[in-house]
């Protein structure tokens, strides 16, 4: 999910690098509603995983704005919110939903746990991340907004002077980019890792820009 966050960024001619940041809130965001609003079952899932990408989508937002309206390099300011995001998500474990004397939040209920692909140790999230790739590879290439923002990505001069509106595009793609971030997190925290504690996520971040590149 982090590779798909970073190479979506990429296509419209910016460097999401807040990728584990973003994937952080996802987690935290999606805990918190399984957690304080007593989330159960399939709908649970689903509420949860879509609050968590809603998360990532406005932490990926806030380098977009300051991108479009400041001239902020992007990189920066993504990385930087990385860090916000992981002490952000330690007050979180350690005071907000700490579990007794324990330095990590509880266990999701049983019910919003994903459950494993038949006949494999791999949860459905695998499958969703293999869905969501096919389908953001039609949107870019065979869409007219996957158009548009591969023009940006190209030449954002020349497709401002075709009549495409570039900074509205770019804000755009870093909500999309945190969107599949934050639904990642979401997913390896009900299908793997079921709290969080010191270490959740940590990595995964740049692994995806790697993976990407």
């Amino acid at each position: 999910f982090t590779g798909l966050c970073a190479a979506f960024a990429y296509k419209c001619g910016v460097f999401n690098l807040g990728g584990e940041g973003q994937f952080i809130i996802g987690a935290v965001t999606s805990i918190a509603a399984c957690l304080l609003l007593g989330l159960k079952g399939p709908g649970g899932v689903f509420v949860s995983l879509v609050l968590g990408m809603l998360a990532g989508a406005v932490w990926g937002a806030i380098p977009g704005i300051m991108k479009v309206t400041r001239g902020l390099n992007e990189m920066i300011t993504s990385i930087m919110l990385n860090y916000v995001a992981t002490l952000f998500m330690g007050y979180v474990y350690t005071n907000l939903l700490r579990e007794g004397s324990t330095p990590q939040t509880p266990a999701i209920d049983e019910s919003l746990k994903l459950a494993d692909l038949p006949g494999t140790k791999t949860h459905w999230g695998f499958l969703l991340a293999v869905l969501l790739a096919v389908f953001l590879t039609y949107v870019i290439y065979r869409t007219s907004f996957g158009f548009q923002i591969r023009a940006v990505g190209m030449n954002p001069t020349a497709a401002r002077f075709n009549g495409f509106r570039v900074k509205k595009l770019i804000l755009l793609s870093f909500i999309i980019s945190g969107a599949i971030a934050g639904l990642g997190g979401s997913i390896e925290l009900q299908g793997k890792q079921f709290r969080l504690m010191n270490g959740f996520g940590q990595g995964f971040g740049f692994d995806g820009v790697a993976i990407a590149l």
